[in-house]
């Protein structure tokens, strides 16, 4: 097995141990303190929703508000601003866990990328929260996203045989421009705020497409900016007051759920073989831009228009996958 899916190093669970144990203790600690016992119970239907969304938010890089948003948003009919703080909230334990996870048992993470883009992050997501997501509209938001995803869903199902066979190393050892990774926090924090997911999303395109990266590396480092971008995000609307009743509802009810369900994620992600983590991706992709055109109640024309934008995305990603390549990526190893 390769040092991807088996780390060599020894690694350090206890560290991982440690925060299950103050998690749960917090969580007992604020259902019986606020006498929510019954009101949490109420809210089992999100808590069973996670615990898939909180396997796909540890296994690929689709965020648990992948599943998360349209739940509430569809499924109890919220609004879209309660989907996306619910989002944050629950990847800044799903996602945090998982990424405990993933470096206490020594996984690797493309720290170059990561570090700059954690600090673009950390200055458009605050922003995002306080200036975009008053003036963004419920429907752009999610076709934004939309677009990206299926783009990305497409280039994947083109080019799932190479992703998936033996690991790519054609730029492992270059430097990630420090602009370059800050800029893709920029951006991933911006379409957080939209929709509640997004960073993993786009250093995860960036990772496999242009830097060529091995599939888990780049999974295990989208999974950790996503954390940081969920805490960012529901600190920001916490400390605005901007928190519904409803997102700590659901929150207390499916925290437990996703404490666990996403380190399950990341683990079995280490395990089962690459093409497989590839299709379920692809799958996730691809549904999210029929679940749009669906929960949308969009016409034919509009539904072809909706796919339009995605084929211009998937055209616009393989030319940029096609001028970055080197000439040595052509050439066997």
């Amino acid at each position: 097995m390769s040092a991807i899916s088996r780390p060599k190093v020894r690694p350090s669970r206890w560290i991982w141990g440690l925060w299950a144990s103050a998690a749960i203790a917090l969580w007992a600690a604020l259902v019986s303190g606020h006498g929510a016992v019954t009101e949490v119970w109420e809210q089992w239907p999100v808590a069973m929703a996670m615990l898939f969304g909180s396997y796909f938010a540890g296994s690929t890089p689709l965020g648990g508000g992948v599943v998360g948003f349209p739940v509430l948003v569809l499924g109890f009919d919220f609004d879209a601003s309660v989907g996306r703080d619910f989002s944050f909230a629950i990847q800044a334990v799903g996602m945090t866990s998982a990424s405990l996870w993933i470096l206490s048992a020594r996984y690797p993470v493309a720290w170059n990328w990561l570090r700059p883009a954690m600090v673009g992050a950390a200055l458009s997501t605050p922003l995002g929260c306080m200036y975009l997501a008053p003036l963004l509209s419920d429907l752009g938001s999610k076709l934004t996203f939309t677009v990206l995803v299926g783009a990305y869903g497409l280039v994947q199902l083109r080019a799932r045989r190479e992703l998936g066979g033996g690991e790519s190393t054609r730029r492992e050892h270059r430097a990630c421009p420090v602009w370059v990774g800050f800029g893709l926090g920029l951006l991933g924090g911006a379409l957080s705020v939209a929709c509640g997911s997004g960073s993993d999303v786009v250093i995860y395109i960036a990772l496999m497409l242009f830097a060529g990266l091995e599939l888990r590396k780049a999974l295990y480092t989208s999974v950790i900016l996503m954390a940081w971008t969920s805490v960012l995000g529901i600190g920001t609307q916490a400390a605005l007051g901007q928190v519904s009743p409803h997102v700590e509802a659901a929150w207390l009810a499916a925290a437990p759920v996703v404490l666990f369900g996403a380190p399950l994620g990341a683990f079995i992600s280490s395990r089962i073989p690459r093409h497989v983590t590839i299709n379920i991706v692809t799958a996730l992709c691809l549904g999210q831009v029929v679940w749009f055109c669906v929960h949308e109640g969009l016409g034919v024309l509009a539904q072809a228009g909706v796919w339009g934008a995605v084929l211009v995305g998937f055209g616009l990603l393989t030319i940029g996958q096609r001028l970055t390549r080197e000439p040595a990526d052509e050439s066997p190893t």
